[in-house]
């Protein structure tokens, strides 16, 4: 343990840092017992380790892709006669070297040379290894091996990885059954790049021509882990909390221009007259994977002080479609020096700049602008309670914001068949279905639809455990543009029969597909059958499965395996593949939403219904 805590602080330090992709530089006497370690000003990590004849030291690495490895160099220093070192991977023979002789009565220990590549070229399977260096034949004073650099073909391996930060296992997915029935489908890569773990970068296409049957399940990952990780994490993303905020501002055309993030802050006018702009952009801002946070409604805020004498009006105006748009003009004063507008959503653009123009009547006070902020606005949910017996809940969900409001204000009708007459619900943005837990009596939660077409779904809460999180979704239905990172499949009338646990499904587009599902400790079957589908099969997917992959150990996917062949890592460069199957799940357990489920798509012919 105290061996990764000194190469993690050097990895940051940047003390070893990987001299091309794939390469590592690792300080050999992290590894080593104290006694061993000799301090040396010329090493790289201003320590050495002493071996003399028969003694060894031993590094634990970690892979978490097969893959090969070979020594690249073996950094040394030798006061006395030659000495030979050899080195083993698991105990299997890897090369070996010799040292130069040199003597110069102690000196030398302080001057280092390289061996050069070593022969050897292991393949390492997933899991832990171990590289031993051991003294063959030395002289009395043996020999100091500073650090060794070493050569991996996984270009994706990274520090954590190497220093066992991370536990992956040789998980498969072989045990699909071959079918011969139905022709394969077309999986396309449209994934990007994120650092966000609440946003969904990964991004598979769906394509079949015929099918119109098909099974998608979800199952507990097939790793062990005990921890239950399901907070949303948003360390690394950029939030609209605020988009942007100034302080401490002069109201004055002779302030200086200020900026914050992607915004700026700018003066002019005259003194009994000041116009204040700020244009801002929102092309940093972190989308999450439930609503575009960028189109919410927003709030201006402004808070003066140093009113002491006389009131001071601002009148905001906002550009939008490229004219001016006024709000109320409002007064600020030593007992109101604060004030809120309320600006629509759909206001600003989330790829060009935006504008906001303060006109400011300060009078002949030096007004300050305490604060000056624009904050993101999202009512509360409203639930609706649709169904409930002893087995399954159907709830409703109205959304505080709902980005699809501007194309379809209607979101989804929903009608409820209990009973001889169904019962209609207007304007739900999404339903979520809770099922029965058998060794509780309490409900989890374990299928949401939402109006644009994402569908999530989960197992049964295990044993001992109150709830765990979802993770991918797919989203059912050809989407309105293909180009969007984030599939729309605007969905404009659900009628569920509850006893039977079927859902149908009817678009704007005059699509259709009909949900059914069947929940257990072992996973969710979430049944699509019967889709009609009007839009070409050839351009548009019938479905659109969606994950987050920001590393190995950080992510709710890392790796698909398609009709139970060889598995490929979800961000590698694969561009189309085809299969009547695909798992989607994790080799490495992740500390993002641990026990989310393994998802698997299947097409199915009416023949294997």
């Amino acid at each position: 343990m105290r061996g990764f805590l000194w190469i993690l602080l050097l990895a940051l330090s940047g003390l070893i840092s990987p001299a091309q992709s794939g390469t590592f530089t690792l300080e050999l006497e992290q590894y080593a017992l104290s006694e061993l370690r000799m301090p040396r000003s010329a090493a790289s990590g201003n320590f050495t380790v002493l071996l003399k004849q028969g003694q060894k030291v031993q590094m634990e690495i970690c892979v978490h892709e097969v893959t090969h490895m070979s020594i690249r160099n073996v950094v040394y220093s030798n006061d006395g006669n030659v000495d030979s070192v050899g080195v083993s991977i698991d105990g299997q023979h890897a090369g070996s070297f010799v040292t130069t002789y040199l003597s110069e009565n102690g000196n030398a220990w302080n001057k280092f040379k390289s061996t050069g590549p070593l022969s050897a070229k292991v393949k390492l399977d997933i899991g832990r290894h171990t590289i031993t260096f051991e003294a063959m034949l030395t002289d009395p004073w043996g020999v100091e091996i500073d650090n060794v650099i070493l050569l991996f073909d996984d270009d994706r391996l990274q520090y954590s990885d190497l220093v066992c930060n991370l536990y992956c296992f040789d998980i498969k997915y072989d045990d699909v059954p071959r079918m011969d029935s139905i022709p394969s489908g077309r999986f396309v890569q449209k994934s990007v790049s994120t650092q966000c773990s609440e946003q969904d970068n990964i991004k598979i296409e769906v394509y079949h021509e015929t099918a119109q049957d098909f099974d998608i399940t979800a199952t507990l990952p097939k790793y062990q882990s005990f921890a239950n990780n399901r907070e949303p994490d948003y360390s690394q993303c950029v939030l609209p909390s605020p988009y942007w905020v100034f302080k401490d501002k002069v109201i004055s055309p002779s302030t200086a221009e200020t900026t914050y993030v992607n915004s700026s802050l700018k003066f002019s006018g005259t003194h009994s007259s000041v116009d204040v702009n700020v244009d801002f952009s929102f092309k940093k801002i972190t989308p999450s994977r439930e609503v575009d946070e960028r189109l919410m409604s927003t709030n201006l805020f402004i808070k003066l002080r140093n009113l002491p004498r006389e009131n001071v009006k601002i009148k905001p105006e906002y550009m939008q479609g490229g004219r001016w748009l006024a709000l109320v003009e409002l007064m600020f004063t030593p007992f109101s020096a604060e004030q809120t507008w309320l600006i629509p959503a759909h206001t600003w653009s989330p790829t060009s700049v935006n504008k906001i123009r303060l006109v400011v009547q300060p009078g002949q006070q030096q007004v300050v602008f305490d604060t000056i902020r624009l904050d993101a606005r999202r009512p509360r949910d409203e639930t609706i309670e649709l169904y409930a017996s002893a087995n399954v809940v159907y709830q409703g969900v109205r959304l505080g914001f709902w980005q699809h409001w501007k194309e379809h204000p209607a979101s989804m009708t929903v009608s409820v068949q209990n009973g001889s007459q169904p019962v209609e619900y207007s304007r739900v943005d999404s339903i979520r279905v809770y099922a029965k837990v058998p060794w509780t009596g309490g409900y989890a939660q374990v299928l949401v639809l939402f109006q644009d077409g994402r569908t999530r779904i989960q197992t049964v809460t295990p044993h001992g455990l109150d709830n765990i999180p979802f993770g991918a979704s797919v989203n059912i239905g050809q989407p309105q543009n293909t180009s969007e990172h984030r599939p729309y499949s605007p969905i404009s009338h659900v009628s569920i029969d509850p006893k039977s646990n079927r859902l149908v499904l009817r678009y704007y587009n005059g699509n259709q597909a009909t949900l059914e599902f069947e929940t257990s400790f072992i996973g969710t079957r979430l049944k699509v059958r019967d889709i009609n589908f009007k839009s070409s099969r050839v351009t548009h997917p019938i479905m659109t499965f969606r994950s987050m992959w920001v590393s190995d150990g950080h992510s709710d996917t890392d790796h698909v395996t398609f009709n139970g062949d060889i598995s490929r890592h979800i961000s590698s460069n694969w561009t189309e593949l085809y299969g009547i199957s695909a798992v989607f799940f994790r080799k490495c357990i992740s500390m993002h939403n641990t026990q989310g489920p393994d998802i698997t798509i299947t097409f199915l012919s009416k023949a294997d219904l």
